[in-house]
């Protein structure tokens, strides 16, 4: 996934960093808050402290900006992909790690409200679930799915349909849990213990795949 989309420089005056850090810290705070609309370049404009001309030099639109955000969110909780493990024990201490940070943020009030922000997002553009979707979801989808298929050439472990062990890996971490969330149900982990789960879940996902 490049992002080459809204943060190329244009022509004549150097782009600022520090408004851009500004604008992006502002306009997660408000997708990701309780207050369902409260987002809108208006109000990403006040809160980061800069005018509305500031970022549509930036962003074309609002859909642009959330592509954006989403971007910058995956990377979060994505593994170095670049990177394949050199043993069998490598690669389950990177599927724990991703799997952690993965579940931090599905898992998180944050998410939900960003869920039911974009609800309100999506009825006044239609297209932009689509954006999200290619920009977060999959994405990380397609990232996993190269880093399985690099893991399978080096014969550390068998995943000779990476795509889709990618998404049964997935499904085994995440379960019903972001559906329960858009219920408002509480999500389940047994005993509530993350790290517990999703040690399991990579112990599971492993031993079935081994060679």
């Amino acid at each position: 996934m490049s992002n080459q989309k809204s943060t190329q420089k244009k022509a004549g005056r150097p782009v600022d960093n520090q408004k851009n850090r500004a604008i992006i810290e502002a306009a997660q705070t408000l997708l990701f808050s309780r207050d369902k609309g409260a987002f809108s370049i208006e109000a990403v404009a006040r809160l980061a402290g800069v005018s509305k001309s500031t970022i549509y030099t930036r962003y074309k639109n609002r859909s642009e900006l959330i592509e954006e955000i989403i971007f910058q969110r995956s990377k979060s909780y994505s593994l170095d992909f670049c990177n394949v493990p050199d043993n069998k024990q490598d690669m389950i201490n990177m599927l724990n790690e991703f799997g952690l940070k993965l579940l931090a943020f599905l898992l998180s009030d944050e998410h939900l409200c960003f869920m039911r922000n974009m609800s309100q997002v999506s009825s006044e553009c239609p297209s932009i679930l689509k954006k999200v979707y290619l920009n977060g979801p999959q994405a990380t989808l397609k990232q996993l799915t190269l880093w399985l298929n690099k893991i399978d050439q080096q014969a550390i472990c068998s995943f000779k349909s990476p795509q889709t062990s990618a998404e049964l890996f997935l499904g085994m971490l995440i379960g019903l849990n972001v559906v329960r969330s858009m219920y408002g149900e509480d999500c389940y982990i047994e005993n509530n213990d993350v790290v517990a789960h999703v040690k399991k879940v990579v112990g599971y996902f492993v031993a079935i795949n081994a060679r």
